[in-house]
């Protein structure tokens, strides 16, 4: 899959533009076998070209790096000539990416998936709602694969983050991952992830049979000191995966995390299958 810091969409509309924008470079027969083009011109498309393709690709990409190999020309020389020749081979480079995103764009299997599109407040919490819902469904199903794939297992808090990102993803665009909180008694501390934008916070736990109600309940309180100073949340949902049903004190775990709600910070506890 091709993998681009921008939409493909996007890419191919950037690109299109850069490619667009070489007749704006001025060019002049030199002699009968030669022409030139304006060396300032030139320098000023070639910068900008590779500033649009970093936005794309990230600047240590190989396809970055063979432009910058065919040595963007100094003033010295025969410079009208040499710069003309390096435009023509970055063109043709660019039609070649052009043509890669273009392969993949119209490819379904690497479409960019549509944004559900989230109308109230009340529809938010109801999608929300069912993720939580599903989410043990749906790790049995990957769990358990047809046709001798591989499972996807989930053993620790990692997996639980990875699937949950996923069945996000559809709604949430901006998800961020690992947000660093303010430091609290000269601690800081990350979120799992933070809805951006709707000043939501996810924090997910994992229960087993050494990871019970009184080990999660510290690690929690702690998390939601820190969260606390974050001004731009108004929601901590506490998410805590429980598909072997080690927890036993459900109920009070739920009681006791969320009366440390306060008016700037809710914290909302949700405990995963249902007991």
């Amino acid at each position: 899959m091709l993998k681009l810091k921008v939409t493909h969409q996007k890419a191919s509309d950037l690109i299109s533009q850069r490619i667009d924008e070489i007749k704006n470079i001025r060019e002049f027969q030199i002699n009968p076998l030669y022409k030139g083009c304006d060396y300032g011109d030139a320098i000023r498309w070639f910068t900008g070209t590779e500033y649009i393709l970093e936005e794309i690709y990230g600047e240590d990409d190989r396809r970055i790096q063979r432009l910058r190999d065919t040595n963007v020309p100094n003033p010295k020389g025969h410079t009208a000539i040499d710069t003309y020749d390096i435009v023509r081979l970055w063109w043709a480079l660019l039609l070649g990416y052009f043509d890669e995103i273009q392969l993949n764009l119209n490819n379904l299997e690497f479409q960019e998936p549509l944004l559900l599109k989230i109308s109230s407040q009340e529809d938010e919490n109801d999608f929300l709602d069912q993720v939580f819902d599903k989410f043990h469904s749906i790790s049995l199903l990957l769990k358990d694969r047809k046709h001798n794939k591989d499972s996807f297992v989930i053993s620790d808090e990692y997996d639980v983050q990875d699937l949950l990102q996923i069945l996000l993803m559809p709604v949430y665009e901006d998800i961020r991952i690992d947000e660093p909180t303010a430091s609290f008694a000269g601690k800081f501390s990350k979120i799992d992830f933070t809805l951006y934008g709707k000043h939501i916070a996810i924090e997910v736990k994992i229960a087993s049979d050494t990871h019970l109600e009184d080990k999660i309940s510290r690690e929690l309180l702690e998390d939601i000191a820190h969260y606390g100073t974050n001004h731009d949340l108004n929601l901590l949902i506490c998410f805590i995966y429980d598909p072997n049903y080690n927890l036993k004190k459900r109920p009070q775990l739920k009681t006791d995390l969320e009366s440390m709600s306060t008016s700037k910070l809710k914290v909302k506890v949700v405990i995963r299958p249902r007991g």
